[in-house]
């Protein structure tokens, strides 16, 4: 009799996307454990985990959050030495007017 085995779906990444790992043998999981190491994932960050695009916005959200961050802080230091100029210029004459 002639048996046929399941076809591989492949290894799907973290986030459900859709998309396929590239790079990666697509196999059944008891031949994963047969291949050598480095046949199993990616040789970039998060590689056999996250595709290149799901890693690429990644990268660019924690960019932009830390660029936020940055825009904050200078612009909270803009504020103080704004503030402090001001005060300076009050601290000249006080003038009290009393009107009866």
């Amino acid at each position: 009799a002639h048996y046929l085995k399941k076809k591989a779906a492949g290894v799907k990444p973290m986030l459900s996307t859709g998309a396929k790992l590239g790079g990666i043998p697509r196999l059944r999981p008891t031949q994963y454990k047969l291949i050598a190491k480095h046949n199993r994932s990616v040789d970039r960050a998060y590689g056999g985990v996250l595709t290149h695009d799901e890693l690429k916005k990644r990268i660019i959200r924690s960019f932009l959050t830390e660029e936020v961050k940055n825009v904050k802080k200078t612009m909270l230091a803009a504020q103080a030495t704004d503030s402090k100029k001001k005060s300076k210029k009050s601290k000249g004459k006080k003038t009290n007017k009393k009107t009866n």
